[in-house]
């Protein structure tokens, strides 16, 4: 992620959050994101542009753990 839309937020400082708070986050932004929509659709853009980040901040915390068990059991 180079053009990161959550500049103050890093992935250790998100990594401390439930997973219940990195979710809430998330539908936070998908919110906003429905709500601009038909009134200004750069800031809905921005918003899902936010939410894809920290959809991927999350799924890199649990993957990455996944693969490394799957590579111990295979091994």
């Amino acid at each position: 992620m180079t053009d990161m839309k959550h500049r103050e937020l890093t992935a250790e400082r998100w990594f401390t959050f439930t997973l219940a708070e990195q979710l809430g986050n998330v539908g936070s932004e998908v919110s906003r994101t429905l709500k601009w929509r038909s009134r200004n659709p750069e800031i809905a853009e921005r918003a899902m542009a936010r939410a894809l980040e920290l959809i991927d901040l999350t799924l890199q915390r649990y993957f990455d753990a996944f693969a490394v068990a799957a590579r111990r059991a295979t091994a």
